[in-house]
């Protein structure tokens, strides 16, 4: 019997390639993976909750990940990549 409320701590959503490209210097490049397959495939096993990894393809660019949070609702969270070459140093 499936638990209720399950969280997944690591999913990667792939939107389509023409909205959010992946990386040219990339080694393979990722079919589509979206929220509705991702819910389809877990609601059977009782997971409701997810936090969506940023993939590697994707560098810097959020956009994909963002998106995927806004349908997720209170349902998702996020680990975002950020560009370290644009922190402020600590004084």
């Amino acid at each position: 019997m499936p638990l209720a409320g399950v969280c997944d701590c690591h999913v990667h959503v792939v939107g389509s390639t023409d909205r959010f490209p992946q990386a040219a210097d990339r080694s393979y490049t990722a079919g589509p993976a979206t929220v509705e397959s991702l819910r389809a495939v877990s609601e059977p096993f009782g997971v409701a909750r997810f936090v969506v990894v940023q993939p590697s393809f994707y560098e810097i660019d959020n956009s994909c990940l963002f998106e995927a949070l806004d349908n997720l609702g209170d349902f998702g969270r996020g680990v975002a990549v950020v560009d370290t070459r644009q922190l402020v140093p600590a004084c």
